[in-house]
């Protein structure tokens, strides 16, 4: 998980609008809030993410949500590791993030954003997505090994293909029972224009693995919200 793990959304949401890990999260009785400076594993997440486990490891959930104009909208979403491989002449490790969204009976659109960090340092090399966007970083910093709730960071700034720019955070937040909440932003602007802004929330159990995703997107005045677990 902007261009995070699932940042791809914003982009299949405009193509739209332009033509029309299971587990965790189990709540008690009385719950009890995951106070601030709870560490945070990231391991897994940063895996995928970085696609440094083993080719095939990923994630996926089925999305389901309504926008802002009272339309209903269904989906995927999945995040996978394709481990290292060599990229324009680069040593690196690749990761994609697939997703389908589709409003009401229309027809279904399917963005891939593949992902190349350089094996030196982790570092984005660069984004390419299957809709024709090749995003390079300006700036970037690695999502660290543990967060703390309480934790945010800038993480990182792209230039785009089409012209936009996306600058993009995360914060650490607390949900219940030891639960967290990894939260993913993006802002695409073209000059000083916000054009779309995307926010993905990633529910960790208390090993730090995801189990349900949540995604706010609005491009254009509208704004899609969707959710589900991960399979």
């Amino acid at each position: 998980m902007k261009r995070i793990v699932g940042i791809t959304v914003a982009t299949v949401f405009a193509a739209i609008s332009l033509v029309s890990c299971g587990g965790g999260g189990g709540t008690s009785a009385t719950p009890t809030p995951t106070p601030t400076g709870t560490p945070v594993s990231m391991t897994t997440f940063k895996g995928i993410y970085y696609g440094t486990v083993a080719p095939g490891t990923q994630a996926s959930a089925n999305l389901s949500g309504s926008d802002s104009q009272g339309f209903s909208w269904t989906g995927s979403f999945t995040a996978v590791s394709d481990g290292p491989t060599t990229f324009e002449t680069q040593n690196v490790t690749k990761s994609r993030t697939l997703v389908t969204l589709q409003r009401g009976t229309g027809t279904p659109i399917t963005g891939i954003s593949s992902r190349y960090f350089l094996i030196s340092n982790s570092t984005l090399y660069k984004s390419v997505s299957s809709l024709g966007t090749i995003s390079v970083p300006t700036t970037q910093t690695i999502i660290p090994n543990t967060i703390h709730v309480g934790d945010f960071d800038n993480f990182l700034n792209t230039t785009n293909s089409d012209g936009t720019t996306t600058t993009s955070t995360w914060e650490m937040e607390g949900e219940f029972n030891g639960n967290t909440k990894f939260i993913a932003s993006a802002v695409f602007k073209t000059g000083g224009t916000i054009t779309s802004t995307e926010v993905d929330t990633y529910f960790l159990d208390p090993s730090g693995k995801p189990y349900r995703i949540e995604i706010s997107v609005t491009v254009s005045g509208v704004t899609v919200n969707l959710s589900g677990n991960f399979i």
